[in-house]
């Protein structure tokens, strides 16, 4: 099964409840992505969802995209 859209939330209308950022995501513009919510939002901020960003290949993800994603989602995280 091949990866997700890329489409990204409107953020000037964050969900109301717990979310997971997702929309075209990968290690080098989750920081970019993050600022880019409301500060009132990001209390709700649970996770992030990657999906195609991450492939080597249509429905094969790349362990090393994989890897530094991971690395970068928990940095940001515990930030």
């Amino acid at each position: 099964m091949a990866g997700g859209s890329g489409q990204v939330h409107a953020m000037e209308c964050p969900p109301p409840g717990p979310y997971l950022l997702a929309g075209g995501l990968e290690a080098s513009n989750l920081l970019e992505r993050m600022q880019a919510v409301p500060r009132r939002a990001l209390l709700n901020l649970r996770g992030f969802d990657a999906a195609s960003r991450l492939e080597a290949a249509p429905g094969s993800k790349d362990l090393e995209k994989v890897r530094a994603f991971v690395a970068r989602a928990h940095d940001l995280l515990k930030g």
